[in-house]
């Protein structure tokens, strides 16, 4: 099993920075297409679109929300399904720290422990900093 977990500073109330993420994936502008299929106080799904080696992927997700606190989505349908990927939100010093932690496993015969370290430290963390960073970027008022 892969797992990771990064996180970011982000110059922001968590209040605010919550409701931006409840915006995912439209914030996320490197995704080639991202869509909120549905979006209440306590659920979100969402449809995207990216690429793995210049090949067109896409996948599905559940999101499960504690309105301020958390957001936990997991993949339904895709590449990386079963994916889990929590979102944490907390006060740090009249900011907010926000920690996405994920983790996954590939069922694959011989080869999935190598296949889900690749896909892990090159695809997965990559995804989850530059997720990260566009939060921030959307998040945080212009100078």
């Amino acid at each position: 099993m892969f797992s990771c977990s990064e996180s970011i500073i982000v110059n922001a109330t968590r209040a605010h920075v919550y409701r931006v993420a409840e915006e995912y994936p439209r914030f996320a502008t490197f995704y080639t297409a991202g869509e909120i299929l549905e979006n209440t106080e306590r659920t979100v799904a969402v449809r995207i679109t990216s690429t793995l080696c210049g090949i067109p992927i896409s996948w599905r997700g559940h999101g499960t929300k504690v309105p301020y606190e958390s957001i936990e989505f997991v993949q339904t349908e895709g590449l990386l399904k079963g994916l889990t990927a929590l979102w944490t939100f907390r006060d740090h010093n009249q900011k907010c720290c926000v920690t996405i932690d994920s983790r996954f496993r590939l069922r694959i015969p011989i080869f999935g422990g190598l296949a889900e370290q690749l896909l892990g430290r090159y695809k997965v963390r990559k995804t989850i900093k530059l997720i990260l960073e566009a939060l921030k970027h959307r998040a945080e008022p212009a100078p």
